[in-house]
């Protein structure tokens, strides 16, 4: 599908200069830039239980359904250890 964006001239050039150098198109650029921000915006997100939690009146005296703050903590700490592990093995070969 098409559409239309307004960029300032700047960026345009910029925009233009990446496609080009990477040969491939300004729609080619900004298909995959817009891939990567939804990507990162998304992964960003609270899981359901923590959103949850944090809908809570702070005055709550409400323990049951509390987030397991430990396992979130561990699996994100998998995640990002995964993700570190990956870029220094991409970043040395």
């Amino acid at each position: 599908m098409n559409f239309s964006i307004h960029l300032p001239q700047p960026l345009l050039v910029s925009l233009d200069n990446f496609a080009k150098t990477n040969s491939t198109s300004r729609s080619g650029v900004v298909r995959e830039a817009v891939e990567s921000y939804l990507a990162q915006k998304t992964a960003s997100q609270w899981p359901a239980d923590v959103r949850a939690w944090m809908s809570l009146p702070p005055d709550s005296n409400d323990l049951d359904g509390l987030p397991n703050f430990d396992a979130l903590r561990r699996e994100n700490n998998d995640l990002w250890q995964s993700r570190s592990d990956k870029l220094l093995k991409d970043f040395s070969n």
